[in-house]
């Protein structure tokens, strides 16, 4: 999978059926098949379309927004990746088991007991808690 970098200031990154296409000046200067692509980086001053905002976040298509001298400015992350069904294959069968996804609840109310429990020992009025 490719990482599509663009780089051309005032150009516009919009979607052709599924290609994303890179224009400047109303004209056509670059464009790549989507699924060939896993993320989009947009160096500067870059324009993204709505409808290839819609289109990254409905693909699953990771896009990074950089200054154009490289400082990090913020992302467009859709909701699920495009491999996660890979990454969810991949855990051993103990972090897939009920018990993994009970076990930070467990861990957090734990805190939170024993947090409770020693506030009221240091202020004196100690009550017992279920």
């Amino acid at each position: 999978m490719a990482i599509l970098y663009v780089t051309d200031q005032g150009a516009t990154l919009t979607k052709r059926g599924h290609r994303l296409v890179v224009e400047k000046q109303g004209r056509q200067i670059h464009w790549q098949h989507a699924f060939k692509v896993e993320q989009v980086i947009l160096l500067g001053n870059i324009t993204l379309s709505p409808a290839a905002i819609a289109f990254l976040l409905q693909e699953g298509i990771d896009t990074v927004f950089p200054s154009y001298y490289g400082k990090y400015r913020g992302r467009l992350v859709a909701h699920l990746g495009k491999n996660i069904d890979l990454v969810g294959g991949s855990l051993p069968p103990w972090q897939r088991s009920p018990f993994a996804s009970a076990w930070p609840g467990l861990i957090s109310r734990g805190k939170f007991i024993t947090a409770g429990c020693y506030s009221a020992v240091r202020t004196g009025s100690w009550v017992a808690r279920p």
